[in-house]
């Protein structure tokens, strides 16, 4: 769940946000309608950047070999055949 709030509403509330987002709540706070901060839980945050680092990991170990111009699509036509 997401929640938008602007400034003037959270300041009187900010001992309550952590506990908003530590339960999985995602807190977007604006400033004159315009987003300036986002609230995440922490795991959250990690399992992202887990996600990424991964597919980094997956882009850089994948083979740089060339298809000489072949297409994937004729390969598998060919394969078919």
């Amino acid at each position: 769940m997401t929640a938008v709030i602007g400034t003037s509403e959270a300041r009187p509330h900010l001992d309550e946000l952590p506990g908003r987002v530590a339960r999985g709540e995602t807190i977007i706070v604006t400033k004159n309608g315009a987003p300036v901060a986002k609230l995440t839980p922490v795991s959250t945050v990690a399992a992202t950047e887990d996600a990424r680092r991964a597919v980094e990991e997956m882009r850089a170990a994948r083979p740089k070999t060339h298809l000489n111009g072949l297409k994937v699509k004729d390969l598998i036509e060919q394969g078919r055949r």
